[in-house]
């Protein structure tokens, strides 16, 4: 539903409007409950605070499209510090699920190649990186700097970028190892050398 629009410039097939246009839904958007369609809100500036508190009110979700204006009355609403997004900007227009799948997806990788174990790094690069991912991760879910890297980790299920390559590597090379193992098996078995079994007791 595009709540802000007139017969000739809404963007949706249902739309709100000011005054009465032909096919609007409702007149003064604000007499409407917003609860139950997919809200497309493009509000005059002056509009931007009562839009976000009927939000709040119905309990609805929507698309709001606002002006990058840090200065403006309307921005301490929407990020009150200054840097990051209020809660509910967050939950509203990605949800933190999608923001971590998209994270592992898409960021992680890059800190994990420039791991020390792959890479050879110092522990103080190391420490950035790790830095680094730590400060990313309280930017996407939005958490205070008062939250330790322990509890981002713990949040997302993710482990340390040493901890996480560390594992990687453990895990190639006991595949290795097996591969070597069944590879002497098999040389053995060839030459017609004896080989023994062990059964293995809990």
């Amino acid at each position: 539903m595009d709540r802000f629009a007139c017969n000739y410039n809404t963007k949706l097939a249902h739309f709100n409007s000011r005054f009465y246009q032909p096919g609007t839904k409702a007149v003064d958007t604000f007499t409407q409950d917003w609860k139950y369609d997919n809200n497309w809100l493009v509000p005059p500036v002056s509009l931007i605070v009562k839009v976000i508190n009927h939000l709040k009110l119905c309990k609805a979700e929507g698309s709001i499209v606002v002006p990058v204006w840090k200065s403006s009355y309307f921005w301490t609403v929407l990020s009150q510090d200054g840097r990051h997004w209020s809660p509910f900007v967050l939950e509203r227009l990605v949800p933190s699920n999608v923001m971590i799948t998209l994270y592992k997806a898409y960021v992680l990788p890059n800190f994990e190649y420039c791991s020390p174990l792959l890479l050879g790094i110092s522990r103080t690069l190391n420490n950035k990186l790790e830095r680094a991912n730590h400060y990313a991760l309280r930017s996407i879910l939005n958490l205070g700097n008062s939250v330790t890297y322990d509890a981002c980790l713990s949040v997302t299920s993710m482990t340390s970028l040493e901890k996480d390559v560390l594992s990687s590597r453990l895990l190639s090379f006991s595949k290795v190892l097996g591969c070597m193992a069944l590879t002497i098996y098999l040389i053995f078995l060839s030459l017609g050398l004896p080989t023994t079994t062990y059964e293995v007791v809990d």
